[in-house]
């Protein structure tokens, strides 16, 4: 019996305890991850650590009311307690004005990819100590100091109800991220992840964190000129930063529980033209090109969903308890149990791109362009007009006259990002972003998002002179 199948047989036995109590309804999630983490600090290893965590969480309804519970302790006292905790919170939990009937009966799905490696889940420390060692010396080499993650992990999520979803999944992931410094301003950053360690291309990673931090050799410049007063710039932005703007407005926007409650910038404006016309956004948990998801966290299908097409609002995302709540379907877009109460968002998102290059985007920028890598400490300021804040981070350029003129103290942003995808000129090809915001954490989740070029975007200041 392998390892699915065994987890599949627990979650039977666990399912049969807490149908014994009586319940109308019942869920249960197993997630188990497995991670390994190297950590450098400035060309030194600092940390190498290794974690193992197994946790069930059960769901109990009772007519209109629900319960929920969660464990760590999988010994059979354990799962008898977790199971009469969610047990005795449904019986005098509030009632809801209803209730769904859990989803299923969902059993079988199939992948076009691979998403479990053995050689993920087995490589050692030692092996992962020698990419690290051949990135530190190519930094050396080049007068940086490298700071730097690389993370390898093992996942399995199985999922089963009352409705008669059984569903199980295991999955792998090797991922890199690395910021190089040096003098004065330089602070460069890159990163790549796969489901297998051997497609990890280091080299690559590395290679383009080198030739960012390269360009910060040039005199740093002030693009401001314009002290205590907000002031506007021409975009190039990495798919690093694409993809933490896309995620962060397809958080508020497609969100069914914000569009429900008119906090989202498409409440009320489905099928209408929201973002420019060369804007396509759907979300896909099985597009080959990213992190596979064969099911969310109530065990639902993942499909493909169109959110944004030609820049025209198509749909929001829902799960069971939403869809029950406003006459919706799920979409396959539930979160896990502890963060539900954020409503129901999608993880995989998918954008179409063009045709330019970076290099063309360059030299297309006469007038004064910012070429920015990635964002830091991005926020929603007004989820009803999609308006975030931010700054940049590790790679902002001044471009002028169709060339890089030198680095920038990094910016902060204030822009209604919807408005701004109106005015989007240049789309290059996409590429995978996984972890945009650098968190961490082990679950197969991504953005596949084009560089790309846009016009008049505003700021309110920089590091050194923010406006009041």
């Amino acid at each position: 019996m392998n390892s699915n199948e065994k987890i599949k047989e627990c979650l039977v036995q666990y399912l049969i305890q807490l149908s014994g109590t009586g319940i109308d309804q019942g869920e249960i999630l197993y997630w188990e991850t497995e991670m390994g983490t190297i950590r450098t600090f400035l060309n030194r290893i600092s940390h190498n650590g290794f974690t193992h965590d197994a946790e069930i969480y059960v769901s109990s309804i009772c007519g209109k009311r629900m319960g929920r519970a969660q464990t760590t302790d999988l010994s059979n006292y354990g799962i008898q307690r977790v199971v009469q905790q969610a047990t005795y919170q449904a019986r005098h939990a509030t009632p809801f004005h209803s209730f769904p009937v859990l989803p299923g009966p969902f059993r079988d799905y199939s992948l076009t990819k691979k998403i479990f490696y053995d050689s993920t889940r087995q490589v050692s420390s030692s092996e992962k100590i020698k990419m690290i060692q051949k990135m530190i010396d190519q930094s050396n080499e080049n007068n940086l100091k490298c700071s730097a993650k690389m993370m390898t992990g093992w996942g399995k999520i199985g999922v089963i109800n009352t409705s008669g979803t059984l569903m199980v999944t295991e999955f792998t992931e090797a991922s890199l991220s690395l910021i190089l410094t040096g003098e004065k301003t330089i602070s460069a950053y890159s990163s790549g992840s796969s489901e297998n360690i051997e497609t990890l291309n280091t080299d690559q990673i590395i290679e383009e964190a080198i030739r960012n931090a390269n360009r910060q050799r040039l005199p740093p410049v002030d693009p401001v000129g314009l002290k205590g007063k907000e002031f506007y710039f021409d975009l190039i932005l990495e798919p690093y930063a694409v993809a933490e703007w896309m995620e962060t407005v397809a958080s508020i926007g497609s969100n069914g529980l914000c569009f429900e409650e008119g906090e989202s910038f498409v409440s009320g404006k489905l099928n209408q033209r929201l973002l420019g016309e060369n804007i396509t956004l759907y979300d896909d948990g099985t597009d080959a090109r990213g992190f596979v998801a064969p099911f969310d966290f109530e065990g639902v299908p993942k499909t493909r969903q169109t959110l944004f097409e030609h820049g025209v609002a198509k749909s929001v995302c829902y799960d069971t308890l939403l869809g029950e709540k406003y006459g919706k379907k799920s979409t396959g877009h539930a979160l896990p149990p502890f963060e539900r109460s954020y409503g129901a968002i999608p993880r995989h998102l998918v954008m179409k791109g063009g045709r330019s290059t970076l290099e063309e985007m360059i030299a297309s920028s006469e007038e004064p362009t910012l070429y920015i890598t990635r964002f830091h400490y991005t926020n929603i300021v007004n989820p009803k007009e999609g308006i975030l804040t931010g700054m940049t981070k590790d790679g902002t350029f001044l471009i002028q006259n169709g060339k890089c003129v030198g680095p920038v103290s990094n910016l902060r942003y204030l822009e209604s990002i919807p408005v701004a995808l109106n005015r989007v000129t240049h789309l290059g090809e996409s590429r995978l972003v996984h972890d945009s915001v650098g968190y961490g954490g082990l679950y197969p989740e991504s953005s596949f998002v084009p560089p790309l070029k846009i016009k008049k975007v505003r700021f309110i200041g920089n590091s050194l002179n923010l406006a009041d």
